[in-house]
């Protein structure tokens, strides 16, 4: 991702380059305080961002919330040249190949491809990182590396190497502590018992911390659909959840996506001030293999965020809008 700024208060635009998903949600992350200290700005994904920015509807949602305060997004860029002017980045200029969005729309739609002209201060570039691992000799003892300095490892983190092992940022993304915590963990035991446990980050649950924040696990309806699972898909807005109206925030909903033969849930997205704080549920629930049914009969706590988990759950059968307060 890029982005142009010179000083609070300034013009900034956005663009992106062929950055790993990762560097979506940099992006986006650092528009929203920028944005709300008066500078406008502009995002210009290219494809590999434009789909991480397009995942579940969440990410479209985030940014609407930030068109209110200047934050405008150009997705599916195929070309970004950038110009510096005379003496300083006051007179940079772009110009890009994209289609516009309507980031007001619940589900975006891609329109005509459009080029033009934009003006800006400073750039600032999000690309996300490489593993560090130049000048380790590793390819000397057999360990084979991606395209990206990566350690090539296998589903117990083993390398091409047999007796070496490896986790945490040198094998890629995710480029998460928590990821690199368990992946540590899980490398010294298949190393010391000869590979019993799987790395796997099937229920990885990912928080980008925009406002409202972005979280999601699980699958979107679209790649459930392309691994053989039909979806039934709930949508809940947080206007229908109590602790959000209280709290004067109604920014936001809960999507879950289920497998329709098994109602078993799949998937979880939710856009959301505390969406970080609400995602364990459905991680925990796809894991476990709990149900539909499972996630509306459990207690959720009154006036609490995670009530919006039981009231998205309800919504596959039910108009929640209908229901009076804590109906099962």
């Amino acid at each position: 991702m890029a982005a142009f700024a010179r000083e609070l208060g300034a013009a900034w635009a956005g663009a992106s380059t062929s950055a790993p998903p990762a560097a979506a949600s940099v992006a986006v992350r650092f528009a929203g305080p920028v944005a709300r200290f008066g500078s406008g700005w502009q995002l210009f994904p290219l494809p590999a961002g434009t789909a991480t920015l397009s995942a579940a509807g969440v990410s479209f949602g985030a940014a609407r919330q930030l068109t209110g305060i200047g934050f405008t997004a150009i997705l599916g860029s195929d070309r970004l040249q950038i110009t510096k002017g005379h003496g300083s980045w006051g007179q940079s200029a772009f110009q890009f190949n994209g289609r516009l969005t309507d980031l007001r729309l619940d589900s975006p739609t891609l329109a005509a491809q459009v080029s033009a002209q934009a003006t800006a201060e400073q750039l600032l570039v999000a690309t996300g990182r490489r593993a560090n691992t130049r000048g380790f000799g590793l390819e000397t003892v057999g360990v084979t590396l991606g395209t990206k300095g990566e350690i090539v490892v296998n589903g117990f983190l083993q390398t091409a190497n047999p007796d070496i092992y490896a986790a945490g940022d040198v094998i890629g993304d995710p480029m998460f502590v928590y990821v690199a915590a368990y992946a540590g963990s899980l490398a010294a035991e298949n190393a010391l018992t000869g590979n019993v446990r799987r790395y796997d980050l099937a229920t990885l649950p990912k928080v980008t911390f925009t406002d409202p924040a972005v979280a999601s696990v699980g699958l979107a309806d679209a790649q459930a659909r392309a691994q053989g699972v039909e979806p039934l898909v709930a949508t809940l807005s947080l206007e229908h959840v109590p602790r959000a109206l209280a709290a004067r925030d109604t920014r936001g909903f809960v999507k879950l996506v289920a497998d329709a033969a098994t109602r078993k849930i799949v998937g979880a997205h939710i856009l959301a001030a505390e969406a970080g704080e609400m995602i364990t549920e459905p991680a925990l629930a796809i894991k476990h293999g709990l149900t539909i049914e499972d996630l509306t009969a459990a207690f959720h706590p009154y006036l609490t965020l995670s009530e919006g988990i039981k009231l998205a759950a309800q919504t596959f059968d039910k108009d929640v809008a209908r229901l009076s307060c804590c109906a099962a």
